[in-house]
Protein backbone atom coordinates (compact mmCIF):
# COMPACT_ATOMS: atom_id res chain seq x y z
CA UNK A 1 0.00 0.00 0.00
CA UNK A 2 2.92 2.07 0.88
CA UNK A 3 4.52 1.25 -2.63
CA UNK A 4 1.63 2.25 -4.32
CA UNK A 5 1.05 5.82 -2.50
CA UNK A 6 4.61 6.43 -3.58
CA UNK A 7 3.68 5.82 -7.09
CA UNK A 8 -0.04 7.70 -6.98
CA UNK A 9 1.15 10.83 -5.07
CA UNK A 10 3.76 12.47 -7.18
CA UNK A 11 4.42 16.69 -8.12
CA UNK A 12 2.34 17.36 -11.33
CA UNK A 13 3.99 14.40 -12.97
CA UNK A 14 7.01 15.80 -13.05
CA UNK A 15 8.74 14.07 -10.13
CA UNK A 16 8.09 11.06 -8.44
CA UNK A 17 6.86 10.81 -4.53
CA UNK A 18 9.61 9.53 -2.46
CA UNK A 19 8.95 7.87 0.80
CA UNK A 20 11.58 5.67 3.19
CA UNK A 21 10.40 3.04 5.50
CA UNK A 22 12.71 2.21 8.22
CA UNK A 23 12.79 -1.51 10.00
CA UNK A 24 14.77 -2.65 13.50
CA UNK A 25 17.47 -4.96 12.62
CA UNK A 26 16.43 -7.06 15.25
CA UNK A 27 12.92 -7.31 13.77
CA UNK A 28 12.05 -10.95 13.05
CA UNK A 29 10.83 -9.90 9.75
CA UNK A 30 14.09 -8.08 8.98
CA UNK A 31 15.22 -11.42 6.35
CA UNK A 32 11.21 -10.24 4.32
CA UNK A 33 12.18 -6.40 4.63
CA UNK A 34 15.69 -7.63 3.06
CA UNK A 35 14.58 -9.27 -0.04
CA UNK A 36 11.68 -6.02 -0.90
CA UNK A 37 13.74 -5.71 -3.59
CA UNK A 38 15.22 -7.85 -4.80
CA UNK A 39 14.70 -9.55 -8.44
CA UNK A 40 14.27 -12.92 -6.70
CA UNK A 41 11.23 -14.68 -4.75
CA UNK A 42 7.32 -14.02 -5.05
CA UNK A 43 6.91 -11.10 -6.92
CA UNK A 44 3.59 -10.15 -4.57
CA UNK A 45 5.85 -9.64 -2.13
CA UNK A 46 7.88 -6.96 -3.66
CA UNK A 47 8.14 -2.84 -3.12
CA UNK A 48 10.67 -1.29 -6.04
CA UNK A 49 9.24 2.02 -5.61
CA UNK A 50 10.25 2.70 -2.01
CA UNK A 51 13.57 3.68 -0.51
CA UNK A 52 13.67 1.09 2.57
CA UNK A 53 16.55 1.59 5.52
CA UNK A 54 17.63 -0.62 8.21
CA UNK A 55 18.26 0.50 11.55
CA UNK A 56 20.95 -0.51 13.32
CA UNK A 57 22.14 -0.68 17.11
CA UNK A 58 25.98 -0.50 18.11
CA UNK A 59 25.42 -3.96 19.59
CA UNK A 60 24.69 -5.57 16.30
CA UNK A 61 27.57 -4.08 14.39
CA UNK A 62 30.17 -5.59 17.60
CA UNK A 63 27.92 -9.12 17.23
CA UNK A 64 29.14 -9.02 13.84
CA UNK A 65 33.16 -8.31 14.39
CA UNK A 66 32.86 -11.13 17.16
CA UNK A 67 31.28 -13.53 14.71
CA UNK A 68 28.47 -13.89 17.76
CA UNK A 69 24.60 -15.18 16.99
CA UNK A 70 22.26 -12.31 17.12
CA UNK A 71 18.39 -12.42 18.75
CA UNK A 72 15.62 -11.38 16.04
CA UNK A 73 12.40 -10.48 18.69
CA UNK A 74 8.57 -9.68 17.67
CA UNK A 75 7.92 -6.10 19.01
CA UNK A 76 4.66 -6.64 19.81
CA UNK A 77 4.88 -9.41 21.93
CA UNK A 78 7.76 -7.57 23.96
CA UNK A 79 5.39 -5.04 25.16
CA UNK A 80 2.82 -6.92 25.74
CA UNK A 81 5.04 -9.57 27.80
CA UNK A 82 7.15 -6.57 29.62
CA UNK A 83 5.86 -3.22 29.41
CA UNK A 84 8.62 -1.72 27.39
CA UNK A 85 8.76 -1.19 24.10
CA UNK A 86 12.54 -2.11 22.54
CA UNK A 87 12.63 0.36 19.75
CA UNK A 88 12.12 3.60 22.43
CA UNK A 89 15.66 3.08 24.09
CA UNK A 90 19.59 3.39 22.68
CA UNK A 91 22.55 2.97 23.97
CA UNK A 92 23.41 0.90 26.97
CA UNK A 93 19.81 0.93 27.84
CA UNK A 94 18.93 -0.49 24.94
CA UNK A 95 21.85 -3.39 25.13
CA UNK A 96 20.99 -4.25 28.45
CA UNK A 97 17.10 -4.47 27.92
CA UNK A 98 18.22 -6.30 24.63
CA UNK A 99 20.53 -9.09 26.52
CA UNK A 100 17.39 -9.00 29.25
CA UNK A 101 14.96 -10.35 26.41
CA UNK A 102 17.53 -12.67 24.79
CA UNK A 103 17.72 -14.60 28.36
CA UNK A 104 13.92 -14.24 29.14
CA UNK A 105 11.80 -17.52 28.68
CA UNK A 106 8.48 -15.94 28.50
CA UNK A 107 9.04 -14.50 24.64
CA UNK A 108 8.49 -17.28 22.28
CA UNK A 109 8.70 -15.21 19.46
CA UNK A 110 12.54 -14.98 19.45
CA UNK A 111 14.98 -16.55 16.85
CA UNK A 112 19.13 -16.73 17.72
CA UNK A 113 21.00 -16.31 14.29
CA UNK A 114 24.55 -15.67 13.36
CA UNK A 115 24.82 -11.74 13.42
CA UNK A 116 27.65 -12.26 10.26
CA UNK A 117 24.83 -14.45 8.19
CA UNK A 118 22.58 -11.60 8.90
CA UNK A 119 25.06 -9.13 7.72
CA UNK A 120 26.08 -10.91 4.37
CA UNK A 121 22.42 -10.86 3.84
CA UNK A 122 22.15 -6.77 4.08
CA UNK A 123 25.39 -6.51 1.96
CA UNK A 124 23.97 -9.16 -0.88
CA UNK A 125 21.05 -6.86 -0.81
CA UNK A 126 22.84 -3.67 -1.27
CA UNK A 127 25.40 -4.99 -3.77
CA UNK A 128 21.73 -6.50 -5.69
CA UNK A 129 19.61 -3.07 -5.58
CA UNK A 130 21.57 -0.48 -4.02
CA UNK A 131 19.11 -0.49 -0.89
CA UNK A 132 18.84 -0.71 1.80
CA UNK A 133 20.44 2.11 3.47
CA UNK A 134 21.89 2.30 7.13
CA UNK A 135 20.59 4.47 9.59
CA UNK A 136 23.31 4.56 13.53
CA UNK A 137 20.63 4.65 15.77
CA UNK A 138 22.88 4.63 18.86
CA UNK A 139 24.97 6.97 17.37
CA UNK A 140 22.37 10.06 16.15
CA UNK A 141 20.54 9.87 19.57
CA UNK A 142 23.78 9.97 21.40
CA UNK A 143 24.35 13.70 19.69
CA UNK A 144 20.63 14.78 19.26
CA UNK A 145 20.54 17.65 20.98
CA UNK A 146 17.05 17.38 21.82
CA UNK A 147 17.17 14.06 23.47
CA UNK A 148 16.00 15.26 26.98
CA UNK A 149 12.36 15.45 24.52
CA UNK A 150 12.14 12.34 23.01
CA UNK A 151 13.79 9.70 20.19
CA UNK A 152 15.13 9.88 16.86
CA UNK A 153 13.64 6.78 15.17
CA UNK A 154 14.50 6.99 11.47
CA UNK A 155 15.25 9.47 9.00
CA UNK A 156 14.79 10.23 4.98
CA UNK A 157 16.32 9.48 1.58
CA UNK A 158 20.24 11.32 2.84
CA UNK A 159 19.93 9.91 6.44
CA UNK A 160 20.65 14.06 6.93
CA UNK A 161 17.65 15.05 8.69
CA UNK A 162 17.86 13.76 12.40
CA UNK A 163 14.37 14.63 14.75
CA UNK A 164 12.57 13.68 17.00
CA UNK A 165 9.65 11.73 16.37
CA UNK A 166 6.38 10.98 18.15
CA UNK A 167 3.07 9.50 17.36
CA UNK A 168 -0.41 11.44 17.96
CA UNK A 169 -1.87 10.78 21.30
CA UNK A 170 -6.38 10.09 20.76
CA UNK A 171 -7.83 12.55 23.45
CA UNK A 172 -11.32 12.00 22.59
CA UNK A 173 -14.13 12.05 19.86
CA UNK A 174 -17.73 13.73 20.33
CA UNK A 175 -20.98 14.49 18.81
CA UNK A 176 -23.00 17.67 18.74
CA UNK A 177 -25.92 17.79 16.68
CA UNK A 178 -24.53 16.60 13.26
CA UNK A 179 -20.91 17.57 13.62
CA UNK A 180 -18.42 14.71 15.07
CA UNK A 181 -15.01 16.31 16.14
CA UNK A 182 -11.78 14.25 16.57
CA UNK A 183 -9.37 15.61 19.29
CA UNK A 184 -5.80 14.64 19.55
CA UNK A 185 -2.58 15.53 21.00
CA UNK A 186 -0.26 16.55 18.99
CA UNK A 187 2.79 14.24 18.49
CA UNK A 188 6.16 15.24 16.48
CA UNK A 189 5.47 15.43 12.56
CA UNK A 190 9.00 16.35 11.10
CA UNK A 191 9.33 18.97 8.89
CA UNK A 192 12.69 20.01 7.54
CA UNK A 193 13.37 22.81 4.98
CA UNK A 194 16.01 22.71 2.90
CA UNK A 195 18.08 24.64 0.31
CA UNK A 196 21.52 24.11 -0.87
CA UNK A 197 24.79 26.07 -1.74
CA UNK A 198 26.94 25.77 -4.94
CA UNK A 199 29.85 25.04 -3.82
CA UNK A 200 31.34 25.79 -7.38
CA UNK A 201 30.02 29.28 -6.85
CA UNK A 202 30.53 30.17 -3.00
CA UNK A 203 33.97 29.40 -1.82
CA UNK A 204 35.32 32.33 -1.03
CA UNK A 205 35.60 33.51 2.73
CA UNK A 206 34.08 36.57 2.10
CA UNK A 207 31.39 34.52 -0.40
CA UNK A 208 30.48 32.36 2.30
CA UNK A 209 30.47 35.15 5.65
CA UNK A 210 28.14 36.92 3.11
CA UNK A 211 25.98 34.14 2.05
CA UNK A 212 24.84 31.87 4.30
CA UNK A 213 23.76 34.11 6.80
CA UNK A 214 20.78 35.16 3.77
CA UNK A 215 20.04 31.37 3.32
CA UNK A 216 20.01 30.94 6.88
CA UNK A 217 17.43 34.34 7.52
CA UNK A 218 15.40 32.92 4.68
CA UNK A 219 14.99 29.12 5.71
CA UNK A 220 14.45 30.36 9.09
CA UNK A 221 11.72 32.75 7.27
CA UNK A 222 9.77 29.85 5.17
CA UNK A 223 8.78 27.92 8.95
CA UNK A 224 6.95 31.33 9.53
CA UNK A 225 5.24 32.07 6.62
CA UNK A 226 4.85 28.67 5.35
CA UNK A 227 1.53 26.73 4.42
CA UNK A 228 1.05 23.84 6.22
CA UNK A 229 -1.23 21.46 5.51
CA UNK A 230 -1.06 18.95 8.71
CA UNK A 231 -1.26 21.05 11.68
CA UNK A 232 0.91 18.79 13.77
CA UNK A 233 3.55 19.69 11.56
CA UNK A 234 3.10 23.13 11.92
CA UNK A 235 3.50 22.82 15.66
CA UNK A 236 6.67 20.78 15.87
CA UNK A 237 8.36 22.99 12.87
CA UNK A 238 7.42 25.85 15.00
CA UNK A 239 8.62 24.68 18.38
CA UNK A 240 11.93 22.60 16.62
CA UNK A 241 12.62 25.23 13.73
CA UNK A 242 15.01 23.04 12.21
CA UNK A 243 16.41 23.66 9.05
CA UNK A 244 19.01 22.10 6.67
CA UNK A 245 21.65 23.63 5.09
CA UNK A 246 23.10 21.60 2.10
CA UNK A 247 25.77 21.77 -0.12
CA UNK A 248 26.43 20.59 -3.96
CA UNK A 249 28.81 21.54 -6.67
CA UNK A 250 32.06 19.93 -4.76
CA UNK A 251 33.59 18.07 -7.77
CA UNK A 252 32.99 20.89 -10.32
CA UNK A 253 34.45 23.34 -7.56
CA UNK A 254 37.47 21.04 -7.21
CA UNK A 255 37.81 20.26 -11.35
CA UNK A 256 37.30 24.07 -12.15
CA UNK A 257 40.53 24.64 -9.56
CA UNK A 258 42.79 21.96 -10.75
CA UNK A 259 42.33 20.24 -8.15
CA UNK A 260 41.68 16.13 -8.06
CA UNK A 261 39.00 14.53 -6.19
CA UNK A 262 40.81 12.09 -4.30
CA UNK A 263 43.93 13.76 -3.47
CA UNK A 264 45.69 14.80 -0.13
CA UNK A 265 45.75 17.95 -1.02
CA UNK A 266 42.11 17.93 -2.16
CA UNK A 267 41.03 16.23 1.39
CA UNK A 268 42.78 19.51 3.65
CA UNK A 269 41.08 22.15 0.97
CA UNK A 270 37.90 20.65 1.64
CA UNK A 271 38.19 19.68 5.48
CA UNK A 272 38.41 24.24 5.61
CA UNK A 273 36.26 24.64 3.51
CA UNK A 274 33.48 22.50 4.82
CA UNK A 275 34.91 24.12 8.26
CA UNK A 276 34.23 27.76 7.23
CA UNK A 277 30.96 26.71 6.42
CA UNK A 278 30.17 25.17 9.65
CA UNK A 279 31.17 28.20 11.65
CA UNK A 280 29.17 30.66 9.46
CA UNK A 281 25.84 28.67 9.25
CA UNK A 282 26.17 27.94 13.23
CA UNK A 283 27.05 31.56 13.94
CA UNK A 284 24.11 32.73 11.87
CA UNK A 285 21.73 30.23 13.51
CA UNK A 286 23.03 31.96 16.69
CA UNK A 287 22.30 35.39 15.66
CA UNK A 288 18.99 34.70 14.52
CA UNK A 289 17.75 32.65 17.94
CA UNK A 290 19.46 36.07 19.72
CA UNK A 291 17.29 38.18 17.53
CA UNK A 292 13.98 36.41 17.57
Amino acid sequence: MINDTAIAVNQLGARAGAISVTNDIWHKDIFDFLSLQTETGDIRRKSFDIFPAVSVPDIFMQRVLDNATRTLFDPKEIQEKTGKKLQDMYGPEFENFYKELEMNPQLELKEVISAKDLFKTFLKSVVETGMPYMFFRDTVNATNPNKHAGMVYSTQLCTEICQNTKPATFIEETAEDDTVSIKYKAGDLVVCNLTSINVAKVYTPEDTAKVIPVAMRILDNVITLNFFPVQEGRITSEQYRSVGLGFLGLAEHLATNNMMYDSAFARVHVDELFENYAYHTLKASHTLAKER
